[in-house]
C-alpha cells in the first residue's frame, strides 16, 4: 500500500472515531442542556440533578472502562465498539422515557456502561493506525471532538428542548448513534496491533493489569499528571452540568439560547483548545518531556481567573467572551495528558491504559457535579432566607416558586438561585489553579528523570 493511500485510511479512520467521540459528547452533554427543564418537570434539587449529570453517569462509566479496555486488549475493538455506541444511543433514547428521578438515574447509568467503551476502544485504534511523531496530533484531534459534540449536542439538544420537549431532545440525540453503529460492524475490521511500530513481537504479549499500574505508576512525574487530570476533570464535568443553567438563571435566556452560548462558549473554543495543546507538545521537542506538563499547566493558570471573572459579569455576552478563552486554555491539558499514557505503554497495554485513566480521573471528576449542586443548594437556601421568611425547598421545588406564591417569593426563588449558581462555578472555578500546581511539578521531574532524548520505553514486565 503506498504511503499517500496509508495516509488516507489514517484519516479516513480518524474521521469515523472523531465522529463517534462526537455523538458520545452529545450524548452526554444534552442532559446539561435539557436540565433545567428536567429540573422543573420532575421537580429535582440541584442535588439531584448534580447526581444525574455527575456519579449517575461517571460510577459505572468508570468502573466498566476497564474490563472492556481489558476486552479491547484481546479481541476486534470495531466490533466492541459498534456494540458500546448502539448500548449508549438506545439508554440515551431511554432517559427522554423516564416518569421520574430514579428511572432518569437508571437510564443514565446504562448510557455510562455503553460510553464506558468509547475511549479505550479509540485511543487504542489511533495507537496502531498513528507512528509516535504524529500520535499525540492525533489524540488531540480526537479530544477536541469531544467538544465539538458538547457543541452539537447543546446547540440541537438546546433548539429541540425550548420547541419540543426536554423528552423529545433525548430521542434526537440518541437515534444517529444506531445507525453509526450498525455501520460501523459490516464496515470496519480491527487493524495488526501496534502497526505503527517496527516490532511486531510487541502484539503476541498482553501484559496483565498489574503490570500495566507498575509501568505507569513507576513514574513520579505520571502521578501528578494523573492527580492534576483528575482535578481537571472536577471542574469540567461541573461546568458541563451547570453552564447552561447558569445562562438560564443568571440571564433569563431561552433553552435555546442558553444551549447555543454554552455550545459556543465550551464547545468551539473547547474543541480548538484540545487540538492546540497536542500541536504545541509535537512542535516544541526541545522542551523535552517537560512540555507534558507545561503546557497544561500554562492554561489552566490563566484559565483560573478568566472563569471567575466570567461568571461574574452582569451581562451574558461580556461573559461568554470571557469564559470562552477560559475554557480554549483549560482544554490545553487533553492532548498533553493522554498522549502521555500513550508513550508510556506498549501496544497491547494501550486501551488499558487509557481505561485506567478515564476510570479514575472519572470516578473523581464525577462527584464534581454534585457538589457543585450541593454547594447552589446551600447557598441558594441561605440567600432566600435573606430575603424573605420560608424555606427554599418548600417554596422553591425545582427552583421555581410554588403556584399562588406572593410576587416577593417568586422574586426571591429566582434571585437565590441565580446567585447561588453563579457562586457555586467561581468556586469551582479554583480547582484549576490546584491542578496547575501538579502539571508543573510534573515537568520539573519529567526534567530531573526522562533522559535528554525524551525517550520513555515502555518495557512489558516479565510473563
Amino acid at each position: 500500500m503506498s504511503t499517500e493511500s496509508d495516509r488516507l485510511r489514517q484519516y479516513g479512520v480518524l474521521v469515523v472515531l472523531s465522529l463517534i467521540t462526537v455523538l458520545n459528547q452529545a450524548d452526554r452533554v444534552i442532559m446539561s442542556v435539557a436540565g433545567e427543564a428536567v429540573k422543573i418537570d420532575l421537580k429535582l434539587t440541584d442535588g439531584q440533578l448534580g447526581l444525574l449529570g455527575g456519579l449517575a453517569f461517571t460510577v459505572l462509566y468508570s468502573t466498566m472502562a476497564l474490563p472492556i479496555a481489558r476486552l479491547a486488549d484481546r479481541v476486534d475493538r470495531w466490533k466492541l465498539l459498534s456494540v458500546c455506541v448502539l448500548f449508549w444511543s438506545a439508554m440515551t433514547v431511554a432517559c427522554g422515557a423516564a416518569k421520574n428521578f430514579t428511572h432518569l438515574f437508571l437510564a443514565r447509568a446504562g448510557v455510562g456502561i455503553g460510553e464506558a467503551g468509547c475511549s479505550p476502544n479509540t485511543h487504542s485504534l489511533i495507537g496502531d493506525y498513528f507512528s509516535a511523531g504524529s500520535r499525540t496530533t492525533a489524540i488531540a484531534v480526537l479530544m477536541g471532538s469531544i467538544s465539538i459534540g458538547g457543541l452539537v449536542g447543546a446547540v440541537i439538544g438546546g433548539q429541540i428542548v425550548e420547541h419540543h420537549g426536554w423528552r423529545s431532545s433525548f430521542l434526537v440525540m440518541g437515534a444517529p448513534g444506531i445507525v453509526l453503529a450498525i455501520i460501523c460492524l459490516l464496515v470496519f475490521r480491527d487493524p495488526f496491533r501496534d502497526a505503527s511500530s517496527p516490532d511486531s513481537k510487541v502484539d503476541r504479549y498482553v501484559p496483565t493489569l498489574k503490570e500495566v499500574l507498575i509501568i505507569l505508576f513507576r513514574h513520579r512525574y505520571w502521578r501528578h499528571m494523573f492527580i492534576a487530570a483528575a482535578l481537571v476533570m472536577v471542574g469540567s464535568y461541573s461546568f458541563a452540568q451547570f453552564s447552561a443553567p447558569f445562562f438560564v438563571r443568571r440571564y433569563s435566556l431561552g433553552f435555546g439560547d442558553a444551549g447555543l452560548m454554552y455550545g459556543l462558549v465550551m464547545g468551539v473554543t473547547g474543541a480548538i483548545g484540545g487540538v492546540i495543546g497536542g500541536i504545541i507538545c509535537d512542535k516544541i521537542p526541545q522542551w523535552g518531556m517537560a512540555r507534558y506538563g507545561w503546557v497544561p499547566a500554562a492554561g489552566l493558570i490563566v484559565s483560573a481567573p478568566l472563569f471567575i471573572i466570567g461568571f461574574s459579569q452582569p451581562d451574558p455576552w461580556m461573559a461568554a467572551a470571557v469564559i470562552a478563552p477560559a475554557a480554549l486554555l483549560k482544554m490545553l491539558y487533553m492532548g498533553p495528558t493522554f498522549g502521555m499514557v500513550q508513550e508510556l505503554v506498549t501496544a497491547r497495554m494501550r486501551a488499558t491504559a487509557t481505561a485506567l485513566l478515564f476510570m479514575t480521573t472519572g470516578l473523581v471528576g464525577g462527584m464534581g457535579p454534585m457538589i457543585t449542586g450541593f454547594i447552589i443548594d446551600y447557598r441558594a437556601g441561605t440567600r432566600f432566607a435573606s430575603l424573605v421568611d420560608g424555606d427554599y425547598a418548600q417554596l422553591c421545588p425545582g427552583g421555581r416558586a410554588i403556584a399562588g406564591a406572593a410576587e416577593q417569593v417568586r422574586a426571591a426563588c429566582w434571585e437565590a438561585l441565580s446567585s447561588g449558581t453563579q457562586q457555586a462555578l467561581v468556586a469551582t472555578s479554583l480547582i484549576m489553579l490546584w491542578a496547575a500546581g501538579h502539571y508543573i511539578y510534573a515537568g520539573i521531574l519529567m526534567r530531573r528523570e526522562v533522559p535528554a532524548s525524551g525517550q520513555t520505553p515502555a518495557e512489558p514486565a516479565a510473563a
